[in-house]
């Protein structure tokens, strides 16, 4: 099938799917509200006038380390991550300046897609000796 549109097709090849953009977004949110509510929670319990008076954080040694380890491995993770999700975008920006080894101008793109049953790729029931 003759597409016009289609002619550029190395450029323009790959959109974006808006419902996944949208699902990766409520999931985002999601996520966000579910691991902030244990937090709010410990933090609606606590009685902040005494912490207050006392002047410490009111966090053990221990907890204050485990805290401080956790927010340095979350650091790090999105680092990888981020470093990750771009090495992607760079080699597929990248990849759009190749030269594919034809000119695109003036190219005709179709489907040319055979049944198999036209190219003998089925199974034929054999009748069975007994009929």
């Amino acid at each position: 099938m003759f597409r016009p549109r289609d002619v550029d097709f190395i450029r323009h090849r790959h959109a974006m799917d808006w419902r996944v953009i949208a699902l990766t977004i409520a999931l985002a949110v999601v996520t966000g509200l579910l691991f902030g509510r244990a937090p709010a929670l410990h933090a609606a319990r606590s009685d902040i006038s005494n912490t207050l008076r006392a002047g410490t954080s009111g966090l053990t040694r221990g907890t204050a380390r485990a805290r401080s380890v956790l927010v340095l491995a979350e650091i790090s993770l999105a680092t990888v991550l981020l470093i990750g999700a771009g090495l992607p975008i760079h080699s597929f920006e990248r990849l759009t300046r190749v030269d594919p080894g034809f000119r695109p101008n003036h190219l005709v793109v179709f489907d040319a897609r055979s049944p198999a049953r036209n190219i003998g790729m089925t199974r034929r029931k054999t009748p069975s000796p007994a009929t």
